[in-house]
């Protein structure tokens, strides 16, 4: 750990309801120690050259399928390039890091294609996996306890509605995950099994967290055109069990979700949600074409299943109605490998097979793990707007860094928010600062993160307003972000004077 540094020369956003101001930051033993006009009478260890340049608290991405990607040199630094320095994990319900090994193992077989295939270490706990990120992660990482591994750790794989028994050992499990720091508890009721939870357990399970302090964040059960049912159901859990709600990559009409908003607040509903600056998303092909029937039994049975002339004529119908919509982003067969960046409707056409057919092959050949950028309709760049600009809003990638050409907002989502609040003149850095990492740390409970102030920990951005820029696509999804000349996690420069400079620097964040 670098014992002793200073930025120098730069405009610090050090509150976010006024602009940045012209002063030096001291960092000494990970931690910010000073602030002001600080050019010392003895020499720091090092002093980082700010002139020009905008010092932010470091960026925190609020929902990101990152578990193993902070220990990925390459994938860590498509974070680091755009300020980040901490992610919130055990996303959408799903997780391969935390509860019990039983559940992880599960997920590892289930969620590759979206959070990475698990590191080759036995992992009994969160307390394990967040040990790990304290000795090998590059980044800081919170976690959330995945409400799927609950149930799954609760009752496999079963439709039913929880017994009491159940819902005990979940509240259990859940209370354990609490004590070894999570952050709250994530569910994904469009994913199995998390989708089999009824609203009395997610309350139940919300009243543990409401007791707590902790937070409910919810992939809901309905975007889109679905949007009224999906609010309504998470309003149901929030105001039942009374705990703050959390909303995770929110989409759907502005004018509709602004009203929805506004009725739960009505009702004492404490709400916030993120949302990222794309208007197409990525998942799973199985989680929007296959019926959720068909997956309950786990990936074995599935796959047996859509070898089935029943089977393909159900994904057939449920596919087609989106054929055109859906790209093809990643497979796991290289035989298939063709088919990346064609739509279910190309790639149909391609190989002389109708779009259900087509689908299950796709399937069964990848054991499940095809991945997929999907278009929404009547999804403008307005409404996008409206979600950034919104006081609830925080900032996501919802990053998925895998396959051949996954979507582009886990290298770009970050510096992408921050061109679009730059580009309205009334915004200023107190903007970024405020969507991208304040909210995030106060909302989730991060202590000593989020602000730059004295005794916060040295998680801080210093970016080059001139040359701060995505340079992702969908075409070229893995290019680098530009703009960050320092990023310091806990006190190390990651990114000194816009080189990388890879080291373990990471913690876990515990509550």
């Amino acid at each position: 750990m670098s014992q002793r540094l200073l930025i120098h020369g730069g405009s610090a956003v050090l509150d976010t309801k006024a602009g940045a101001v012209q002063t030096d930051i001291l960092v000494e033993r990970g931690r910010i120690s000073a602030i002001g006009n600080l050019l010392p009478k003895e020499t720091p260890t090092e002093v980082l050259d700010a002139t020009n340049c905008v010092i932010l608290p470091g960026l925190i991405d609020a929902h990101v399928h990152g578990e193993w990607a902070v220990f990925d040199t390459a994938l860590a630094e498509a974070a680091l390039r755009q300020g980040i320095t901490s992610f919130i994990v055990g996303q959408d319900g799903c997780s391969a890091s935390s509860v019990s090994s039983r559940s992880m193992a599960y997920m590892s077989r289930y969620f590759p294609a979206i959070d990475g295939i698990a590191l080759p270490v036995r992992l009994e706990s969160l307390s394990d996996y967040l040990d790990l990120v304290d000795s090998e992660a590059y980044l800081n990482v919170g976690c959330l306890i995945p409400n799927g591994n609950l149930r799954y750790e609760a009752m496999g794989l079963s439709r039913s509605q929880a017994t009491e028994s159940e819902l005990r050992k979940m509240g259990d499990k859940l209370l354990q995950g609490l004590d070894q720091g999570a952050l709250g508890m994530s569910s994904g009721l469009d994913y199995v099994p998390s989708g089999f939870a009824s609203i009395p357990e997610l309350t139940a399970l919300c009243r543990i967290l409401k007791d707590r302090n902790r937070i409910y964040v919810s992939h809901i059960r309905g975007y889109g055109d679905k949007l009224a049912d999906g609010i309504s159901e998470f309003v149901d859990i929030l105001v039942q069990s009374g705990v703050a709600g959390h909303i995770s990559h929110l989409w759907g009409k502005a004018e509709e979700a602004s009203i929805l908003l506004k009725q739960a607040e009505a009702n004492d509903c404490d709400i916030s949600f993120d949302s990222y600056p794309y208007t197409k998303g990525s998942s799973l092909l199985a989680m929007v074409a296959v019926p959720v029937e068909l997956q309950s039994q786990g990936p074995d049975v599935t796959i047996k299943a859509l070898s089935e002339k029943k089977a393909r004529q159900i994904v057939g119908q449920k596919a087609s109605a989106a054929a055109n919509l859906i790209t093809i982003s990643s497979v796991e067969d290289t035989g298939d490998a063709r088919f990346v960046g064609m739509t279910l409707s190309q790639a149909a056409v391609a190989s002389n097979r109708e779009v259900g057919d087509l689908v299950c092959d796709l399937l069964i050949k990848s054991r499940l793990n095809v991945n997929t950028l999907i278009g929404r309709r009547n999804f403008t760049n307005e409404d996008m707007s409206w979600f950034l600009d919104d006081y609830r809003h925080m900032g996501c990638s919802d990053g998925i860094y895998y396959g051949d050409l996954p979507h582009p907002r886990g290298w770009g989502a970050f510096a992408a928010s921050a061109e679009h609040y730059l580009r309205n003149p009334s915004n200023n850095w107190s903007c970024v600062a405020e969507h991208l990492s304040t909210r995030a740390a106060e909302r989730f409970g991060l202590a000593g993160r989020g602000k730059l102030a004295v005794g916060a920990v040295a998680d801080i951005a210093v970016f080059d307003p001139s040359l701060i820029k995505a340079n992702s696509d969908y075409f070229n999804p893995r290019a680098l972000a530009s703009g960050a000349k320092y990023v310091l996690v806990s006190g190390e420069p990651l990114i000194n004077d816009f080189i990388f400079n890879p080291k373990r620097a990471g913690r876990g964040i515990r509550r």
